[in-house]
């Protein structure tokens, strides 16, 4: 159920296509994601809508000079928002021209936006270990960077079943600077929620995250119309304990009948986000305590 702005306070979301892989990536949510609107190109008053826009998505491949250059103009103009909202870059890793002005753009980049998520094909452990893989490594890290702004929109625009709100997400991704990471684990059967969390968490530790210290982590778990809470409790859990207990981690549900059997849970960290006391999901962490 999509929220009602005026009285559920629903997010408004835009996105920004820059690139052939920025174009690939947001051209498959238009049908899942109707709610996502199409930022601006340019500062003008007759484009520059008036209504705030909560979150900004910038998605680009990074491919040339030419992209990265109007990937840093785009982040730059999103950030002008006239709101207090965040903007969030994702950029697919196999995509990246390996330039020193590519990777000048790059590294600025993280500096501009509230988040920016460098998506490689290695964030997704697969379902059987060593297993084959059909896609190519870029067109599997597009898909995942998809998945992420899915999951990251509809959290904040619909009602779940575990409620988070805009204000959750955007605790989360402002938390520290802009270098953040992305861990996906996937798993199916008997104590499918439970591996598919602990393949996640390995991820994000391999990508050079101190589980010990750091602070801010918003954790998605997905699953089919056949999810139990059980299987919730069992990949939260697995979360909270792999993670500093002073750790600020808020975590969601979503339903996805694509899934099957499957459950598929998505960590995004904010890697030098100091620890904090936790100011939301309280009710979830003393839930789990209970069991």
């Amino acid at each position: 159920m999509i929220l009602d702005p005026e009285t559920d306070r629903g997010a408004r979301v835009g996105v920004a296509a820059i690139g052939p892989g920025g174009v690939r990536i947001t051209g498959k949510l238009g049908q899942r994601l109707p709610v996502l609107e199409t930022l601006p190109e340019s500062d003008s008053c007759e484009e520059r809508d008036t209504q705030p826009m909560d979150l900004a998505f910038v998605v680009s491949g990074m491919e040339d000079e030419t992209v990265a250059r109007e990937t840093m103009r785009r982040a730059t103009l999103a950030r002008g928002f006239p709101s207090g909202g965040f903007c969030v870059a994702v950029v697919t890793q196999s995509s990246v021209a390996p330039t020193s002005d590519v990777l000048r753009c790059l590294q600025e980049l993280g500096q501009v936006v509230d988040a920016l998520f460098l998506v490689s094909h290695l964030n997704l452990k697969p379902l059987y270990q060593d297993a084959p893989r059909i896609m190519t490594e870029l067109a599997l890290e597009e898909l995942l960077a998809g998945s992420m702004i899915e999951d990251v929109t509809r959290l904040i625009t619909e009602r779940g079943l575990i409620c988070i709100d805009y204000a959750d997400v955007r605790a989360i991704m402002r938390d520290g600077s802009g270098d953040a990471c992305l861990g996906v684990g996937l798993a199916g059967g008997e104590g499918g929620a439970a591996l598919a969390a602990e393949k996640a968490v390995r991820t994000i530790r391999e990508q050079g995250v101190d589980l010990c210290r750091q602070g801010a982590f918003l954790v998605c778990i997905k699953g089919s119309t056949n999810i139990t809470m059980d299987d919730f409790d069992d990949a939260s859990r697995v979360v909270h304990d792999s993670i500093h207990r002073d750790a600020n981690i808020i975590a969601g549900l979503l339903l996805d009948d694509d899934l099957g059997a499957n459950v598929r849970v998505l960590i995004m960290a904010k890697k030098d986000a100091e620890p904090v006391a936790p100011v939301v999901d309280e009710r979830l962490r003393r839930f789990l305590e209970e069991k």
